[in-house]
């Protein structure tokens, strides 16, 4: 007979309608639950057939490098309430960040065009409630009347900017900074462009970006295609999976001189935050 240990998740009986009755309470318990909910976006995804116009790399492709760096700077704190993200696509990375912090809300940006768009976002909703905010259009348009509220700058504790990939992508960083908290994480998708030109624009926004003070790379991640941290992506027929040669991600800060200087203990947390990490041995196959 199997008996609970001291590491069984604990199932709350005894809290209010609508709180959830478990929440991840260790970061393995929180692995667990990100890996469900997408097993369940997949299969979202996957309803939508190929005749019905599915794209040929359909999963969303967050890689484990960069769920342990992302979930970590909200992981169990009290400081950090808001996310801000442009590109939503298969919900994997919302989902992953809003399960690693009860307390989290988020400002999601996403044109909303793929054919699982809307049931994507209908189970954001339902799960996580008022803590999924969505505005469906375009970023160029819909992030800036955002920011014309004045009531919602300061509010970002960490953006992710994951887009647009073209000339637009500058746009987005721009487009965050009124919106910014002071100091906050600021995360880049798709920092290295490929030989014929793929994914130039994040890299060319961050120059761009860096070259007018805006803001500050604080850590650069460039992987090729053999290196654990950038594995291929499944392809939507059971075929030959998509690799991907180069592929990057960073973490940067806007530069703003009306924010306060941080406390020592707001400066050594930041720093433990932003420094690479011991590589994770995760189980995969």
């Amino acid at each position: 007979m199997f008996a609970p240990t001291e590491h069984t998740p604990v199932l709350k009986e005894n809290v209010r309608v609508p709180a959830n009755r478990f929440d991840p309470e260790t970061y393995d318990q929180y692995l667990t639950s990100v890996y469900v909910l997408w097993n369940l976006l997949d299969r979202i995804i996957l309803r939508h057939r190929p005749d019905r116009g599915m794209p040929q790399m359909p999963y969303g492709y967050m890689r484990l490098v960069q769920l342990h760096s992302y979930s970590r700077l909200v992981w169990k704190r009290d400081d950090v309430r808001t996310y801000c993200e442009t590109g939503v696509n298969g919900g994997h990375g919302t989902a992953a960040m809003l399960l690693a912090n009860p307390h989290l809300v988020t400002h999601s940006f996403d044109l909303g065009i793929q054919p699982y768009s809307r049931d994507v976002f209908d189970l954001l909703k339902l799960y996580f409630g008022e803590r999924f905010n969505l505005y469906v259009g375009d970023s160029h348009r819909t992030l800036p009347q955002f920011a014309a509220n004045e009531s919602n700058h300061r509010q970002c504790d960490v953006i992710l900017i994951d887009g647009d990939h073209g000339d637009g992508a500058y746009d987005d960083i721009r487009d965050f900074k009124p919106l910014a908290a002071c100091h906050a994480h600021v995360l880049l998708d798709d920092t290295l462009p490929t030989a014929a030109g793929v994914n130039a624009g994040p890299r060319n926004a961050i120059r761009q970006a860096v070259a007018q003070g805006m803001i500050k790379v604080v850590r650069n991640h460039g992987y090729n295609v053999t290196t654990r941290d950038n594995p291929c992506l499944r392809d939507k027929f059971g075929g030959r999976p998509h690799c991907f040669n180069p592929w990057g991600w960073a973490i940067a800060r806007y530069l703003d001189r009306s924010c306060k200087a941080e406390s020592s203990e707001q400066a050594a947390l930041r720093a433990s935050l932003e420094r690479r990490q011991p590589e994770r041995r995760d189980r995969v196959v």
